[in-house]
């Protein structure tokens, strides 16, 4: 009989393996095995060899934490509410912000994992301070709980590997992060950014973007909330990159749902309708999340070209009166046109100028059942955008510390203005027009952003004074009235611009 080989490749596994190479070794033998170490000659010698104040600087006895990875992650974990406060923080949204576009069906309690994971309870009372009056609520509960909701969904997925394949845990994400993004804290802009980006990464592992991964047993159950969490992810990477001046990290190109009008209908081929066909959207296109999430996609992609281009093509940017002077040729790939950064800027823009135009025909201009005021404004507001190409520097521009005199200025069209003023008519409208309940998350940049292209009009033609800066104060009594924590420093930034 020949010996058993000691090599590791020959040997048959076993299901005992795993739980004896986990298994720890004896208290005695550790303890043994480390004097022996210190007992050695070498370890005498290197020993000597260390400064004593390295080992001091290394091993400082005041900053030793009690535990380890990842209990660590809840080090400095702030106090939360009562549970009854908590209750109310939640009641607070269900009441608001749970009417918003793409949300309902992501937090409808009949729809959700049994028992709620706490990271989402966490999210949704986070978003409920803010929509709960200043006298319910107190001090920085609302960043209390967006930090604690940070902590949670981390430790949570990290001890317990089956959070990450819940919808609950890259829907805590959003909501938190969008919490994170509409606050006046810069240093929260980081970690929603972080934290958007978490969420984005555990959605994509479940595969709620393409429901084509999904088995058919499956796919009834969370069709419609994968679908709206898709959506509402699209919808919160513009508008963060609106707001903070950062990339997209979402293309609309990775979206392959259905439309909530016509399930039949994918939302990849209607939007890819709307560049190449002249007849313009099938009929059955309609209501308030279809025209918003179409309206979302193009904004996002204008978004990334700008990006994009503005790094290597050194010609100005076109705007919409340039956009309509271009041959219908040229928004294809015209074989005589020359393939230069500039030119390929060009077609792109024309193409996404003739996506727009042909999204304002269908669900405004040509139909019986108008969208809802707050999703018009941000239709007025890519218009604004596509007017005033540099519209995204203004917001740094009046946030400058330097001499009025000092500042840079942007030519701003007599149509840009006017846009501005019907981003803020569409604002102020009346709350029952409105698919939100006045709790829109694009309504705070997209006002802030019209009012500085009327300062910046106001500036650039006149001395600007006391009485012409009156014209913003339709602005500020807007942003005013809005719910959202940034408001308070827009406003204050429209009262110090001179």
């Amino acid at each position: 009989m020949e010996p058993q080989s000691s090599w590791p490749g020959a040997r048959s596994p076993t299901r005992h393996d795993v739980p004896q190479a986990s298994e720890l070794p004896d208290t005695s033998f550790l303890s043994e095995f480390k004097a022996r170490l210190l007992a050695h000659q070498d370890a005498k010698i290197h020993q000597r060899r260390v400064p004593v104040h390295l080992l001091q600087d290394r091993f400082d006895l005041d900053d030793v934490r009690p535990f380890t990875y990842p209990l660590t992650v809840l080090s400095g974990f702030p106090t939360l509410p009562s549970n009854e406060e908590l209750g109310q923080l939640r009641a607070a949204f269900v009441v608001t912000f749970q009417k918003h576009a793409f949300v309902e069906p992501i937090i409808n309690r009949e729809r959700l994992s049994d028992p709620v994971p706490p990271y989402l309870d966490v999210a949704v009372a986070c978003l409920g301070s803010v929509l709960t009056p200043a006298s319910m609520r107190g001090g920085m509960i609302g960043d209390d709980l967006f930090l604690a909701g940070f902590q949670l969904t981390t430790f949570m997925a990290e001890v317990d590997n089956r959070h990450s394949r819940l919808l609950e845990l890259p829907a805590a994400l959003a909501m938190l992060s969008t919490y994170g993004m509409l606050t006046s804290n810069r240093e929260l802009w980081t970690r929603a950014d972080s934290m958007f980006t978490y969420g984005l990464t555990m959605a994509r592992r479940q595969a709620i973007f393409d429901l084509r991964a999904y088995s058919r047993d499956s796919l009834d159950r969370s069709k419609d909330k994968s679908r709206t969490l898709a959506c509402y992810m699209l919808l919160a990477d513009t508008v963060r990159s609106i707001q903070c001046g950062t990339e997209t990290q979402l293309s609309p190109g990775e979206l392959s749902v259905s439309l909530s009008s016509d399930p039949n209908l994918r939302f990849s081929d209607v939007y890819a309708h709307m560049f190449t066909s002249r007849f313009g959207l099938p009929p059955s296109v309609s209501g308030d999340e279809d025209g918003l999430l179409l309206l979302t996609a193009v904004l996002s992609d204008y978004l990334l070209v700008r990006r994009l281009m503005s790094t290597i093509s050194t010609r100005k940017p076109s705007t919409i009166a340039d956009l309509e002077r271009i041959p219908a040729s040229c928004s294809n790939l015209y074989p005589f046109m020359h393939l230069t950064p500039g030119m390929e800027d060009v077609r792109m823009q024309s193409q996404l100028s003739n996506a727009i135009s042909h999204w304002y025909e269908h669900f405004v201009k040509n139909t019986d059942t108008p969208l809802s005021h707050d999703v018009v404004a941000l239709y007025w507001y890519a218009r604004l955008l596509f007017e005033c190409p540099d519209l995204l520097e203004l917001s740094k521009l009046a946030q400058d510390e330097k001499r009025p005199e000092d500042r840079t200025t942007f030519a701003i069209s007599d149509e840009a203005v006017q846009f501005a003023w019907y981003v803020l008519d569409y604002v102020t409208a009346p709350n029952a027009d409105n698919c939100c309940g006045g709790t829109a998350i694009w309504t705070p940049p997209i006002t802030f952003h019209a009012a500085l292209v009327v300062w910046q009009k106001l500036r650039a033609d006149t001395e600007v004074n006391s009485g012409a800066l009156r014209a913003l104060d339709p602005f500020k009594e807007a942003l005013a009235a809005m719910p959202w924590p940034c408001c308070e420093v827009m406003v204050a930034t429209l009262d110090a611009l001179r």
